[in-house]
């Protein structure tokens, strides 16, 4: 069974000629390559700059990646990381076999098929021949309980992305503390608080990110995917870092709404 691309051709492009350009590039050499990553799934033309920032540094021995990404159309049952059936995924540069890990619960199909925070990522997969699971997590009371779970599906060869763009901010999305217009200043407030989130992150206390995001009632959505991920980075023994930060008012202007982005590297 396939999943079938539903972005494809509107959220990036579906002629292979205009994709393959912006998914195959170069990996630079580093000491370290990175196998774990928070990353933005917005359209391309928003979260291709923080999604390159991993797969520029990937650690060459990675076969395989585990997608954890929140559900944006359905609602989750809290503390389960939903999976699928599906033995495929189809995208413009050709099929990305899955698998399914032990950790994750029942099937999803609908939802996954439905998800563009998993499919974002899949053409950059299928460009390197990796495999990939799908999972959907929303709500997690306990992230370093389900990393530790997870950690058993986690070998050298297995990468971890947690799908999260950062503040959605602006009247549109219901979160406007800092005033509703939008300007330097309150996208440098927003920023900050950004900051102390991925901060966490980086330093793999995925319940000090978890808490400090609550505490701030961010819009943040994908903390639960993030907030798992740096606890296993914990667990792994991973040490992280912020490898970039920016948002969608710095892409395209607007004065009304803007999404901020981070990535987090371990």
């Amino acid at each position: 069974m396939i999943r079938k691309s539903s972005f494809a051709g509107t959220w990036y492009p579906d002629k292979p000629e205009e994709l393959k350009p912006l998914v195959d590039f170069k990996r630079k050499e580093t000491s370290y390559p990175f196998r774990y990553a928070v990353l933005p799934h917005a359209g391309y033309s928003y979260s291709l700059r923080g999604i390159s920032r991993y797969f520029e540094l990937l650690d060459p021995a990675i076969k395989r990646i585990i997608i954890l990404a929140p559900s944006h159309y359905y609602l989750l049952e809290p503390d389960k990381i939903l999976g699928c059936s599906f033995t495929a995924a189809e995208t413009p540069l050709g099929d990305v076999p899955l698998f399914r890990p032990n950790s994750f619960s029942s099937d999803g199909n609908d939802e996954i098929q439905a998800e563009h925070a998993v499919e974002m990522f899949l053409p950059f997969l299928a460009q390197r021949g990796l495999s990939a699971a799908l999972g959907l997590i929303s709500h997690v009371t306990n992230p370093y309980k389900l990393a530790e779970t997870l950690s058993f599906d986690v070998d050298r060869q297995t990468g971890v992305i947690a799908s999260s763009d950062f503040t959605h901010y602006g009247q549109s999305y219901g979160f406007a503390p800092y005033g509703v217009r939008i300007d330097g200043r309150v996208r440098g407030r927003v920023a900050e608080d950004d900051r102390a989130v991925a901060e966490r992150l980086a330093v793999c206390d995925g319940e000090g990110a978890l808490r400090t995001s609550r505490e701030q009632k961010s819009t943040i959505c994908g903390i639960a995917a993030a907030s798992i991920t740096a606890c296993l980075a914990n667990i792994k023994r991973r040490p992280g870092t912020i490898a970039d930060q920016y948002d969608s008012a710095s892409v395209y202007g607007g004065d009304k709404a803007f999404v901020d982005y981070v990535t987090v590297l371990w």
